[in-house]
């Protein structure tokens, strides 16, 4: 199942936390992108991120993402959102 993973900070969160965490968060990223998890990681131009992850189900997920660093530090909030996909009718080009 593809899940969706919006990260916004929260008010909470200020830059000198951001830094503190960031290398702990990355290696972790590139675990789970390693091990085929994290198919793809964006930022939405400014702070924050956007993660598309490929797990088993939704409480997989969730239990992932709460072991972040800064979810764990209470420096950002998720959303998860559970992708279905839409088979179109006709023909693919």
């Amino acid at each position: 199942m593809k899940v969706l993973v919006l990260c916004r900070p929260t008010p909470r969160m200020g830059p000198r936390d951001t830094v503190a965490q960031l290398g702990e968060e990355a290696k972790m990223l590139e675990t789970w992108r390693d091990a085929g998890m994290l198919l793809e990681l964006y930022s939405p131009g400014g702070p924050g991120a956007v993660l598309v992850l490929d797990l088993v189900d939704m409480h997989q997920a969730e239990a992932l993402v709460e072991t972040l660093p800064l979810c764990r530090a209470g420096l950002i909030q998720t959303e998860l959102i559970g992708l279905h996909p839409i088979e179109l009718p006709g023909k693919r080009a």
